[in-house]
């Protein structure tokens, strides 16, 4: 018996057990915004973000700390002094 293979929309990814499922295409949604963000927003994002919040959980988390401390460097004293707390 052959059966077909969903399309990409609906495979899901697993997280891990304390995070909701997301699909392929909305973790490749959620890197292309942060792909998208400055140095300056994704501090922002990653100061006064709520817990569990979809940019910095799970997967998506993961890049986003790769691209906040691999590629721009994080924070710098002038940066956490404009965002503030």
């Amino acid at each position: 018996m052959i059966t077909s293979q969903p399309n990409t929309k609906e495979k899901l990814i697993t997280q891990d057990k304390n995070m909701e499922n997301i699909t392929i295409d909305e973790l490749t949604e959620l890197i292309r915004q942060i792909d998208d963000m400055s140095q300056i927003e994704l501090c922002q994002l990653w100061r006064h973000a709520p817990s569990g919040n979809k940019y910095i959980s799970g997967l998506a988390g993961k890049y986003f700390t790769d691209r906040l401390y691999k590629h721009f460097d994080g924070f710098t004293p002038t940066i956490s002094k404009t965002i503030g707390w």
